[in-house]
């Protein structure tokens, strides 16, 4: 498995996507503080120079993270032939799938984490702030962690499952976009179960938004469980299928 795991990670660091990725999503947050900071300068009446509103964005940018997360899960899924060279040297299609996944998700995780205290740094160092504007922004993030972590896993999945990658990009953003719109309107007859809706995922990312932006935001055990939920469903279904797909 090590020797694997070495390999992919060679692998995935002579990708030029990651590295491109990478740089524009931190120089987006580095160049939307700046502008923030820069506006508010100019202009004695902009609202919206505020760290508050800074990290709002990254809250209501959940769609594109999703989007950022599918291109990094699959940054190396779509090199069919060296997955035959490994299964054709004995390697284990269990440690090809967890290998990919692990790998992957390691350079997905660093660059979450690079972007987001470049975004607390900024954030904290060049807009004013509220006194719980940094406690609320970081339930915001924690809230959203398995969400995004779940997205990332079936994104892996699906993009292992030979479907072209706009479809299922399409699948995700149905499913974290407007699933619970679409649930809600569906159960619109049926008043003892309209509350289901919010257990969707796209609906927990919104009530997510706008609790932090009515400081009323706190760690909801909904993220976590639906989050858990998708990532061992997909873990399972992935692992299963990719064991009997032919290759």
């Amino acid at each position: 498995m090590m020797n694997y795991l070495i390999s992919e990670n060679y692998r995935i660091q002579r990708v030029k996507r990651t590295y491109a990725i990478s740089f524009l999503c931190l120089f987006a947050v580095i160049a939307a503080a700046l502008v923030l900071k820069f506006s508010a300068q100019m202009d004695p009446n902009f609202r919206y120079g505020t760290a508050s509103f800074y990290y709002s964005n990254l809250l209501a940018m959940n769609l594109l993270l999703i989007a950022i997360s599918f291109l990094f899960s699959n940054v190396s899924n779509n090199n069919m032939e060296m997955m035959k060279y490994s299964i054709s040297f004995g390697i284990s299609r269990q440690t090809i799938f967890w290998g990919k996944l692990v790998v992957s998700l390691t350079y997905f995780t660093l660059l979450c984490a690079i972007c987001l205290a470049a975004m607390l740094i900024f954030g904290q160092s060049l807009l004013p702030y509220e006194a719980d504007t940094l406690s609320n922004f970081l339930k915001g993030v924690a809230n959203m962690i398995p969400l995004i972590l779940s997205a990332y896993v079936l994104g892996y999945i699906l993009g292992m499952n030979k479907q072209p990658s706009a479809i299922n990009i399409l699948i995700l953003l149905v499913i974290y976009g407007v699933s619970g719109d679409i649930v809600r309107a569906a159960l619109h007859p049926f008043p003892s179960l309209a509350a289901v809706y919010r257990l969707f995922p796209s609906t927990l990312f919104t009530d997510n938004l706008l609790d932090f932006m009515n400081q009323s935001i706190h760690i909801r055990w909904e993220c976590w469980a639906v989050g858990l939920a998708i990532t061992i469903g997909s873990l399972i279904w992935g692992l299963s299928s990719f064991s009997k797909r032919d290759i």
